[in-house]
């Protein structure tokens, strides 16, 4: 799901209670009725004749030539056991069971041939109509599972049987086991999904600092828990040191939010105007506080790179880089007064001969 919405998914489920009566036969020879006859024996056993059937445990003690088979549900229990018609339309099986209209039911059984020539081709009703015709292995004690839904329609009951379409006279022999008619129970649910939207943490761009400066980073006030790189669990954290920092919020409603910010730190400024000067009197200073500033503010209100000085004096500047990290320096500059040289009067000595 990935839209918001109200879903809903319905299910059917089946019912545990099986409503053939003696479906496994545990219970012998009863609950149900059938165009054959219970074995009366014979030269090769009790189901020496075409037709007739036994509730048994193994089916080669009630004919010569059946395989040993057992029941399908336990190998100890009973089961169906049958010497095929020859006759056509002569049902094996058949029960009359209370049906719920306009319901899907699950019908089930369990079959194997007890002899291998002939295997049986068995059709299975309800009220009439074939749900399925099963052509059996010929593989003897190997039980197959035959498997049909069916809907109720307007009926109230249902008559299921089952009719064996070979009437080879040859083998032609089977046994019968777990029949099940199982009704589906419908069940629905539904759920409204609704998205709300993830919480939005905004620790800002990823910023330079100056040096010996600190950061406070706040992920905002409101949120059910905090999370951040460092362990710490509160809404806001300071740094003072370079480094990728991250925040993870949840909010009341479980989703969760993150964000990441990359804090660095600007070189320090270093300007310098040199040492404290002494210069001759009316001779000009030019200091200078170094190339590559944003902004430059000197004490005579200078804002070049560069000052003139041409009087005794403290002089600073303070500088700006593009970070908006600040420098400066100080200088003490004083001017001596000029040499006075004085080489006197020029005399001329006349001399007389």
């Amino acid at each position: 799901m990935s839209e918001p919405g109200e879903y809903w998914c319905d299910v059917e489920y089946l019912d545990s209670t099986n409503l053939v009566a003696n479906g496994d036969f545990s219970e012998g020879n009863t609950s149900f009725y059938t165009n054959y006859v219970l074995g009366t024996g014979g030269p090769w056993g009790l189901l020496s004749e075409e037709g007739t059937y036994a509730i048994g445990a193994d089916a080669s003690d009630y004919h010569n030539d059946f395989s040993p088979c057992l029941d399908h549900t336990t190998g100890d229990g009973l089961y169906m056991i049958v010497n095929g018609d020859t006759v056509h339309s002569e049902f094996v099986w058949c029960q009359t069971v209370d049906v719920e209209p306009n319901t899907n039911y699950f019908f089930s059984s369990w079959f194997t041939s007890v002899h291998p020539a002939n295997p049986a081709i068995l059709s299975f009703f309800i009220n009439g109509t074939v749900l399925e015709t099963v052509y059996l292995n010929g593989a003897t004690c190997l039980w197959e599972n035959f498997i049909s839904d069916w809907n109720s329609g307007f009926n109230t009951t249902a008559e299921i049987c089952i009719l064996n379409q070979n009437t080879e006279l040859g083998g032609n022999d089977f046994g019968i086991d777990d029949i099940h008619l199982l009704k589906y129970c419908p069940s629905s649910d539904t759920i409204v999904v609704e998205y709300v939207p993830s919480p939005v943490v905004d620790l800002g761009n990823d910023t330079t600092l100056c040096t010996g400066t600190q950061m406070l980073l706040s992920a905002g006030e409101g949120f059910e828990s905090y999370l951040w790189n460092n362990g710490s669990p509160n809404p806001a954290v300071m740094v003072n040191e370079a480094g990728i920092y991250w925040v993870q919020v949840t909010a009341e409603s479980g989703c969760v939010g993150v964000d990441t910010i990359l804090i660095e730190y600007a070189e320090e400024i270093n300007v310098d105007l040199g040492n404290d000067t002494v210069a001759c009197e009316e001779q000009n200073i030019v200091l200078d506080a170094g190339w590559g500033y944003d902004q430059y503010l000197w004490s005579d209100g200078s804002v070049l790179q560069t000052t003139i000085v041409t009087s005794p004096g403290t002089y600073w500047v303070q500088v700006v880089d593009d970070f908006g990290c600040t420098g400066g320096d100080t200088i003490l500059v004083s001017f001596s007064p000029a040499a006075n040289i004085d080489l006197g009067r020029r005399c001329h000595h006349l001399f007389r001969r």
